[in-house]
């Protein structure tokens, strides 16, 4: 919510890429209300971030404005969409599902970056005459200009923006460019009038911008100084109601006296807030001598620019209009847009990091394992999103969030508010070394590098289907959720049986998860138990699950003693952080061997279950057993968590084996949320190195271990017990 009790009515400018001592005081002044953004202003999507998060720390709840139309009028081209002229977007029969979609692109791009308002639509009718309005105009008529803006603020409002119609009463006729002369308007009132009526006709039109242009039909009156257009015409008989823009007063078309002058005029005819763009020297005069007194009125109208979270993901996919998947719209879909949406584990094992291991460095590598797959066309669009990713912070509602969750500590909280992702530490590149054509390298400390790994598999994953099946159907998908759904609520003894979502890393789209969580929610009740999904299970009311993750004891082998005991020192420190919380042990780094030989009694009393990741469940689940009852633990009191490659009909079998002698739950993934039709995509993203020195995955199923050096492989094997590899 804008603070509006604390901004007047000046928008000004900045010079460079960061704030100067001068424009912070500039900034502060209590008639500033708005910082508008030039081209000058920009090099790239992270200094722009920067620059909004400098801005809103010198003055919070200021509003950051640019014009940003698409077409010529784009000030930010490099990692921004590069959005076709309105007049382009208009000769498509499909025009009006197209503005849709360029309102979601310009808003959630702009959003994502911290900005929080464009100047658009245009809504100046193009009658062929003006050159600074031509290719910027929605339509050659006042009615298609009103179908064409109403769907661009749809689009606009989708993605967390208010929207500015200009140039009131209309700029299309006038040839004159106002920037330098006074352009006239010599149509008569009725002509007038015509160019009018899309500002009587858009109720969802938040603001508008005055033109400056002389109209004889008003006896040459300046739109920006005239209370007849602004009043008696805008305000009453077309009944606006939002804020309204001059347009700047630096410019020829507003020329006449100082500009205290001009503005104080402006404000009497009807302005609600004067530009001063590119004279620094004009806005520090207006700024030490405006006198202007704050009305509710002016409250409630900056109110109603307030930006909303910016929208993105499923959002952005769900509102798509139908039938439309051009280029524009799909860049709009920004994959990743909230730090929580990833799976729970990596918070718990980001805090155990911080606690344990501050100092610890790590790599990760990216593999997929499914051949004949073509990663490279992909790695400018991969980069453009993790470029997104690594713009986001915690708001300040998923930091309360965390902080709700028993075993999260307020001091991890208090990190995570000053915690993003940082660019420098990782990198894809097209590379000919990995059959995929591409390489994946996160490169760091740990603490800043853990939470990488599932938002990338999951922008790669999402990434690839959206490109590679772009009008999929859903009705496949929808069939095969359907029979799951069914085969789980028809299971004749289906009380105890549980069932979590693990597909985050390998969705198919967030719209896609969202959507299957949605009708698990509804149609499974207890069954269902919950999501590894922060984000979803915070949005939706979902229980959050996590247990230990392979990279936690990957990890040990470099961090503990010696290399033997680092199974049993990852449990220890594991045990230390959560005091008996979070108790599921994971099973398949070393192989089941190795494991039971170092989950003791002590474990055994300790841990509350175990998790399965690889390997044969079945012959898995009854060593478990059998292990716990040599142990002097009840089984029945134990619980075994099944995550491996699960598909419903085999987690009923298992149930149906398991149910009655230990507590069973089930982590299905892929099965769940990417069974569209097309060949999901087996990727992982896995730690090769800490502090510099190899870790590797020994896993029960062989095609599922990871590591870079053999010679450390042959190592670990031989002090683990383990028979070389043949």
């Amino acid at each position: 919510m804008i603070e509006v009790l604390k901004l007047g009515p000046v928008c000004v400018d900045v010079e460079g890429l960061s704030l100067t001592e001068h424009e912070r005081g500039r900034l502060r002044h209590p008639m500033t209300g708005m910082v508008i953004l030039f081209t000058r202003n920009y090099r790239d999507r992270e200094q722009l971030r920067a620059l909004c998060d400098e801005i809103h720390a010198v003055r919070p709840g200021i509003l950051i404005s640019v014009d940003h139309e698409g077409g010529r009028v784009q000030r930010f081209r490099s990692e921004f969409t590069d959005v076709p002229a309105m007049s382009e977007i208009a000769a498509h029969e499909d025009a009006e599902a197209r503005f849709e979609a360029a309102g979601l692109v310009l808003a959630a791009e702009l959003r994502a970056c911290g900005v929080d308002f464009t100047f658009a639509p245009v809504l100046d009718v193009d009658y062929g005459r003006s050159a600074v309005i031509g290719s910027r105009s929605l339509g050659t008529t006042p009615e298609l200009v009103t179908a064409h803006a109403a769907a661009l603020i749809r689009g606009l409002r989708r993605g967390g923006m208010a929207s500015c119609g200009k140039h009131f009463p209309g700029h299309g006729w006038a040839e004159a460019d106002s920037h330098t002369a006074l352009p006239e308007d010599e149509r008569d009132a009725e002509s007038l009038m015509r160019d009018m009526l899309p500002y009587g006709k858009l109720p969802e039109l938040a603001s508008v911008m005055t033109a400056h242009v002389a109209y004889h039909a008003f006896e040459g009156e300046v739109a920006t100084f005239s209370r007849r257009l602004l009043q008696d015409e805008l305000r009453e008989r077309l009944g606006f109601r939002g804020l309204v823009f001059s347009d700047d007063l630096s410019m020829k078309g507003a020329a006449g006296g100082s500009v205290t002058e001009q503005a104080e005029k402006a404000l009497a005819a009807g302005c609600d807030m004067v530009l001063v763009c590119n004279r620094p020297d004009m806005a520090d005069e207006l700024l030490a001598n405006l006198r202007w007194t704050r009305t509710p009125e002016f409250d409630a109208r900056l109110a109603g620019l307030a930006p909303a979270a910016a929208c993105g993901g499923a959002e952005l996919e769900e509102a798509r209009p139908e039938g439309v998947n051009h280029s524009t719209y799909r860049k709009a879909v920004l994959i990743i847009e909230s730090l929580l949406d990833t799976d729970l584990y990596k918070f718990t094992m980001q805090q155990c990091v911080l606690h344990q291991f501050p100092g610890a460095d790590a790599e990760y590598r990216f593999k997929c394992r499914t051949p004949g797959i073509d990663l490279s066309p992909f790695v400018d669009e991969i980069n453009a999103e993790l470029d997104h990713l690594c713009s986001l912070y915690f708001r300040e509602d998923e930091l309360a969030y965390l902080d709700s969750l028993r075993f999260i500590k307020s001091d991890y909280v208090e990190f995570l508010s000053l915690f993003h992702l940082k660019r420098k530490y990782i990198s894809v590149t097209k590379s000919q070394d990995y059959p995929c054509g591409i390489d994946i390298t996160a490169k760091g400390p740990w603490l800043h590098t853990i939470l990488f790994e599932i938002p990338v598999l999951a922008i790669v994953n999402e990434v690839y289907f959206r490109n590679t099946y772009p009008d999929l159907d859903e009705t496949e998908g929808v069939a095969r959720l359907e029979r799951k759904i069914e085969l789980l609520r028809n299971e004749p003894d289906n009380g105890g049986l549980r069932i979590s979502d693990y597909g985050t890393r390998r969705r198919f789209s967030k719209a896609w998860q969202k959507k299957v969580l949605l009708n698990m929610k509804e149609r499974l009740g207890g069954i269902f138990t919950g999501t590894s999904n922060v984000m979803y299970a915070k949005e939706l009311g979902l229980t959050p699950h996590g247990t230990m993750a392979h990279e936690f004891l990957q990890a040990c082998q470099a961090l503990g003693p010696r290399l033997r005991d680092t199974q049993v020192f990852a449990f220890e420190m594991w045990a230390k952080e959560y005091r008996g919380d979070l108790g599921i042990a994971l099973s398949d780094v070393y192989g089941m061997d190795p494991f039971l030989r170092d989950f003791d009694m002590f474990f055994c009393k300790l841990f509350d279950g175990v998790r399965h990741d690889s390997g044969d469940p079945f012959v898995w689940g009854e060593r478990m057993i059998e292990h716990w009852k040599a142990n002097r633990c009840d089984p029945r009191t134990k619980s075994l968590i099944f995550s491996d490659s699960l598909t419903v009909p085999k987690a009923i079998e298992l149930y149906e084996r398991f149910h009655g002698r230990v507590k069973v739950a089930f982590g299905i993934g892929t099965n769940l949320m990417n069974d569209r039709g097309p060949q999901p995509l087996n990727v992982v993203m896995k730690m090769v190195k800490a502090n510099g020195q190899p870790v590797a995955k020994i896993s029960d199923a062989p095609e599922k271990g990871m590591c870079e050096d053999e010679g450390y492989l042959r190592y670990l094997r031989q002090v683990f017990g383990l028979p070389p590899v043949a």
